[in-house]
């Protein structure tokens, strides 16, 4: 009786692992529950690049563990939207439990103190950190990547964020960092009829009323809206942008928790 329990002990672990790889070897786009705070994860075959690592350490490296191979522990790409701690913070942690190829930012913020800090002790660990501007293009195997944003040097540290357009065959992506009405009306609304019917959108600043220009984000016609936030004294999510979104397929992470889009090889 004890050996045919150790069998079937071992037979459901046997089972529980290949269930685990077959679902972890999948190429997926995940928009993890981090709190207040934002991280887009891509997984794209050996590839893994984050856009943001939010600012709290149990929770992102829950997301991590939880959707990769337990053996994975290399990240190729980590882009940072802009120097806010609810978008970089966790970077620090992240360096010191995976193996980072490559950091890319914009010179901005280079204007903050606390990141530029961050950055030297990233470099210490031959962390390899490129600047990239609006225009530049990251080719993954399936996934190419378009920085959109910014346009230029603005006041507001929120419009400086790097904002990126993702396509995968039928499947596009907007991740917009923290930008608001200026950079959107400036800049962003030349873009609005190639966004055109956008897979899903990634809604500014944890939907922040001032980053809703409706015109913009009715052109859009996004299938999907991803708004990440947590517990703060902004009140974000913020009704006006809950009232604009009311009949669009609307994911509140701090309600819903992970949303994870699969691909198919």
């Amino acid at each position: 009786m004890r050996t045919l329990n150790l069998i079937l002990i071992f037979a459901n672990l046997f089972i529980y692992y290949s269930i685990f790889i077959y679902l972890t070897s999948k190429d997926f786009l995940l928009a993890p529950d981090i709190g207040q705070g934002k991280s887009f994860i891509l997984k794209e075959e050996k590839n893994v690049i984050l856009y943001d690592t939010g600012k709290d350490d149990f929770k992102i490296l829950k997301a991590l563990n939880k959707n990769l191979p337990f053996f994975k522990r290399n990240i190729d790409i980590v882009i940072i939207s802009h120097a806010d701690i609810d978008h970089y913070l966790s970077l620090n942690t992240l360096s010191k439990k995976y193996k980072i190829h490559l950091l890319l930012i914009n010179k901005t913020t280079l204007s903050n103190y606390d990141f530029k800090e961050l950055l030297k002790s990233l470099e210490k660990k031959k962390i390899k950190i490129y600047f990239i501007n609006k225009g530049d293009r990251i080719l993954l195997q399936q996934t190419k990547l378009l920085v959109l944003n910014p346009e230029r040097v603005y006041k507001k540290d929120n419009d400086n964020s790097l904002v990126i357009y993702g396509k995968r065959n039928n499947f596009s992506f907007f991740l917009t960092g923290d930008v608001e009405k200026e950079s959107i009306e400036e800049n962003l609304m030349k873009y609005k009829d190639f966004l055109k019917n956008l897979s899903l959108l990634d809604f500014p600043h944890h939907g922040s009323k001032y980053s809703l220009v409706e015109k913009f984000f009715a052109a859009l016609n996004p299938q999907i809206v991803v708004i990440q936030s947590g517990f703060n004294n902004y009140h974000h999510p913020h009704k006006e942008v809950l009232d604009f979104f009311k009949n669009k397929n609307l994911w509140l992470t701090q309600n819903k928790g992970d949303l994870k889009i699969v691909f198919e090889k």
